[in-house]
């Protein structure tokens, strides 16, 4: 099965944008689940507990951060678009799209 082609540059771009996204979430993804497996699997001695609590913690906060910014993106320009948010000379606006996505 294979997509249409875009008939818009802007559809084109967001096709990009959507691909971008979803590896960039997959790899992250991956990364923390290899790190948090080398950190609960590894051999660590018991004094570094609190070091290994550390590690884990900052993955779970990395891939909240990941995810979050993803949907934002997802949510601003991306397959979704039903915001749009502009910034130029000291002015910044938030538009909403009924229409977007239907």
């Amino acid at each position: 099965m294979t997509c249409p082609p875009p008939t818009t540059f802007a559809e084109g771009q967001r096709r990009l944008y959507g691909l971008a996204a979803a590896v960039a979430g997959i790899t992250f993804g991956l990364a923390v689940l290899v790190g948090a497996g080398i950190v609960v699997f590894g051999d660590w001695g018991k004094e570094n507990v609190k070091a290994q609590l550390y590690i884990l913690g900052g993955l779970v906060a990395a891939g909240t951060v990941n995810t979050t910014i993803v949907v934002i993106g997802l949510l601003l320009g991306g397959p979704v678009g039903k915001f749009n948010g502009k910034v130029s000379d000291g002015t910044r606006t938030l538009e909403v799209d009924a229409e977007a996505g239907k």
